[in-house]
């Protein structure tokens, strides 16, 4: 049996919101549109901070890869059983052959000089999901943007 992670109540809206503040100074500086477009979803179970940790992830990860002028919008609704949270920019986009590793620990994407960081955040958004059950995907488009 898997161990148990903690959950609590969370209101996936509010945490969303939360760390879209954190981040709206450095979108600003960059000249990139944040948007938090969540509609109303109910209480999850999770854990609040590695919730946050999973949103601040896909929000960092959009924020490196987006131009000045682009967007990045953060979305969460309800379907079913399920909260889906959906984080697309209009960012630079990931080679079709990539898509199937960015989910690796340390792959990045890219001309090494082109990119930072250690190839950790998504590795821990998809650990993370697994463990409270839930899963994460990812479509891109080069020169147009991605979706997770």
């Amino acid at each position: 049996d898997k161990a148990q992670f903690p959950s609590v109540p969370i209101d996936p809206r509010s945490e969303i919101r939360t760390v879209h503040e954190f981040f709206a100074d450095e979108a600003a500086e960059k000249g990139v549109t944040l948007i938090e477009d969540c509609r109303e979803t109910g209480p999850i179970m999770a854990d609040r901070d590695l919730f946050k940790q999973i949103i601040a992830n896909l929000i960092a990860n959009a924020l490196k890869h987006t131009s000045s002028g682009g967007q990045v919008r953060v979305s969460c609704h309800r379907v079913s059983h399920d909260v889906v949270i959906e984080v697309t920019d209009t960012g630079a986009g990931i080679a079709a052959n990539d898509l199937p590793h960015i989910f690796e620990r340390f792959f990045r994407a890219g001309a090494p000089a082109e990119t930072s960081g250690l190839g950790l955040g998504l590795a821990i958004v998809k650990s993370i999901t697994e463990l409270y059950r839930g899963g994460v995907s990812v479509t891109s488009e080069p020169g147009r943007g991605t979706a997770f």
